[in-house]
C-alpha cells in the first residue's frame, strides 16, 4: 500500500478551489468518473443487437443490462469496506483495471449465461469506482471546493454515460458488430483508466481502519437513522429512478411510428445528457447564491416541465424535453452529493456507499416498475408515473435544510470565488 496512503500527512493542505492542483485533480476525477457509467450503459443503446448475436429474446437481453446494476449493489459495501482498510486511490485503480478488461471479455461471450455473469462482476468492480471517488473528494478537497469538485464528478458521470450509451450505437449503426463496439469502447476506457492514474493526486488525509463488522454496521445504521442522510437518500432514489424510466423507453418510442428513427441516429439522441453537464457544473454557483432547497426544488421543476413536454408527439419537442429532465436530474444530483459528503463527517465510504446504493437500486427498481407501467398503459401512463415520483420528489426537497446541525449556513460552493 502506498504510503501516502497509510497514514495522514499533516504537513499537507486539502485541495483548493481554483488552484492548480484543482485543475490537475479536475482532469484525474473527469476521467475516473467516466469509467464507471461507461461501462454501465454500454449495453444499453445495443439491446437488440446483442440478443441478435446471442440468439437470445428481448427480455432477456435486458437482464444483460440489469445485471450489471444488481452487482453493484451487491459490491458497494465490501468494497466501501475494504477502502477504509487499504486506501481510497489504490481500490479505485484495481477496481476500475479489472472493471474495463471485463468489458474487453465480454466481447468473447457467446450465450446468456457467460455475458450476465460477467456484467454482474463487472457491476461488483464498477462499485469500487464510484463509491470511492465521492468519500476521496469529501476527504482530499478543502469544503468551499467539494462542490466544484462534485460538479465535476457528476459532470464525468454525465460524459461517461453519453460515452457509453452512444459510442457502441455508431459503431453498430456502421459495422453491425456488437462484440467490435464494446472491444473499442474497452480499450478507449483502459486509456481513461491509465490517465486518471496518473493526474488523480495520492491521497493526504486518509487514514486506514481495521475492519470491524460490528463498527461498520454501526456506521451505516447512524447514517440511515440521520434524517437529514434519509432525505437525500429518498431525493435521489426518485431522480434517478426517473430519469432512467424515460431513457429505458425512450429507444422503444422513438424507433416505433411515427418517428420511425433507426439505432444509429437514436444514439446522437444521448447528446442531450451534455445538458447534464452544464447542469451540473452551474448548480453549485447557484445553490451558493440562492440556497440547496431552493435549488433543488427548482431541479425538480425543471424535470416536470421537460416531462411536461414529452408528451408533445414532436421530435425536437421531445429532444428540449429530454434535455430539461437530464439537466434537472443532473443539478440535483449534484446537489445532493454535496451535501451527503458535508453532513457525513465520519464513516464517509458508507455514506458514499448508501448514498450510491439509493440511486442504483432507485435506476434498477423504479426503471423496472417503469417499464411495466410502460408496458401495461403506453407512453402517457409512464409520464404520469414519473409525474409522481417528481411530485414526492418536490416534497421531499421542502424538508431540505440550509443549516448545519450547529445552526451555521451550509454552503455549497465558495461564495467569494470569481465567476
Amino acid at each position: 500500500m502506498p504510503a501516502a496512503e497509510s497514514q495522514q500527512d499533516d504537513t499537507a493542505h486539502r485541495i483548493r478551489a481554483e488552484s492548480r492542483e484543482f485543475r490537475i485533480a479536475a482532469v484525474g476525477l473527469l476521467l475516473a468518473s467516466m469509467i464507471g457509467p461507461a461501462q454501465l450503459y454500454c449495453i444499453q443503446g445495443i439491446l437488440p443487437q446483442v440478443a441478435q448475436g446471442l440468439h437470445i429474446s428481448e427480455g432477456d437481453s435486458r437482464l444483460v443490462f440489469l445485471a450489471a446494476f444488481a452487482g453493484f449493489a451487491v459490491g458497494l459495501i465490501p468494497i466501501s469496506l475494504l477502502s477504509e482498510r487499504y486506501g481510497r486511490r489504490s481500490i479505485l485503480l484495481m477496481s476500475s483495471t479489472l472493471a474495463t478488461l471485463i468489458c474487453l471479455l465480454l466481447v468473447f461471450c457467446h450465450d446468456l449465461t457467460e455475458i450476465v455473469l460477467l456484467r454482474g462482476l463487472q457491476g461488483v468492480l464498477l462499485a469500487g469506482v464510484s463509491a470511492i471517488l465521492m468519500a476521496y473528494i469529501g476527504e482530499e478537497f478543502e469544503p468551499p471546493a467539494v462542490t466544484p469538485a462534485m460538479g465535476v464528478y457528476a459532470a464525468g458521470n454525465a460524459l461517461g454515460s453519453l460515452l457509453g450509451q452512444m459510442l457502441p450505437a455508431w459503431i453498430v449503426g456502421g459495422t453491425g458488430s456488437w462484440r467490435l463496439a464494446l472491444g473499442v469502447l474497452a480499450v478507449l476506457l483502459l486509456v481513461v483508466v491509465m490517465i486518471s492514474g496518473m493526474t488523480l493526486p495520492r491521497s493526504k488525509f486518509f487514514v486506514p481502519s481495521a475492519i470491524s463488522y460490528v463498527k461498520e454496521s454501526g456506521l451505516f445504521l447512524s447514517h440511515l437513522s440521520n434524517p437529514r442522510l434519509l432525505v437525500i437518500y429518498l431525493l435521489v432514489f426518485c431522480f434517478m429512478g426517473a430519469i432512467i424510466s424515460i431513457f429505458n423507453a425512450l429507444p422503444f418510442r422513438m424507433e416505433s411510428p411515427p418517428f420511425n428513427i433507426s439505432p444509429s441516429v437514436y444514439g446522437t439522441f444521448f447528446l442531450v445528457i451534455l445538458a447534464g453537464v452544464f447542469a451540473a457544473k452551474a448548480s453549485g454557483a447557484v445553490a451558493a447564491r440562492i440556497g440547496i432547497r431552493i435549488t433543488l426544488l427548482l431541479s425538480v421543476v425543471l424535470m416536470m416541465a421537460g416531462v411536461a413536454l414529452l408528451a408533445i408527439p414532436t421530435v425536437w419537442i421531445i429532444v428540449i424535453g429530454a434535455a430539461l429532465v437530464t439537466a434537472g436530474a443532473f443539478a440535483g444530483y449534484t446537489c445532493l452529493t454535496s451535501l451527503s459528503a458535508k453532513i457525513a463527517d465520519r464513516g464517509r465510504a458508507q455514506a458514499s456507499a448508501l448514498f450510491l446504493a439509493s440511486s442504483f437500486t432507485g435506476s434498477a427498481m423504479l426503471g423496472l416498475i417503469g417499464s411495466r407501467v410502460l408496458t401495461d398503459t403506453g407512453w402517457n401512463g409512464l409520464l404520469a408515473y414519473i409525474s409522481g415520483l417528481m411530485g414526492l420528489g418536490f416534497f421531499l426537497a421542502l424538508t431540505v435544510r440550509d443549516t448545519t446541525s450547529d445552526g451555521t449556513e451550509q454552503k455549497v460552493g465558495n461564495r467569494d470565488q470569481p465567476r
